[in-house]
């Protein structure tokens, strides 16, 4: 890609979304980066990477393109359901929130 550093930190704050469709490799461990950003992360099935930080609901078959451009739309729409989404994601790559922790520390 031909894009600068600077251009892409300021993609990773801007961004809501990361679409993981690149039939190539991942590039700059991209998917983990976007997970860490606090992005919903949306793939196809056959271009998947790392797939350990991407929500199995948030993986469609390529020939679902509609579905999963739904699922965009209602995310935009709704921010509850995004927040829902992003808990979701955090919750299946085993991340642990902050409250967690607290409760750990008590």
């Amino acid at each position: 890609p031909n894009i600068t550093q600077q251009q892409l930190n300021t993609l990773w704050y801007k961004c809501d979304f990361y679409l993981d469709i690149n039939h190539q490799g991942e590039l700059q461990n991209a998917i983990r980066t976007a997970f860490d950003y606090n992005l919903l992360v949306v793939g196809f099935e056959n271009t998947a990477h790392n797939r350990h930080f991407t929500a199995k609901d948030k993986l469609f078959q390529p020939q679902d393109v509609s579905t999963m451009i739904e699922e965009l739309k209602r995310c935009l729409k709704d921010p509850i359901y995004m927040q829902k989404q992003l808990e979701h994601q955090a919750e299946t790559a085993n991340q642990a929130t902050l409250n967690q922790y607290r409760q750990l520390l008590e």
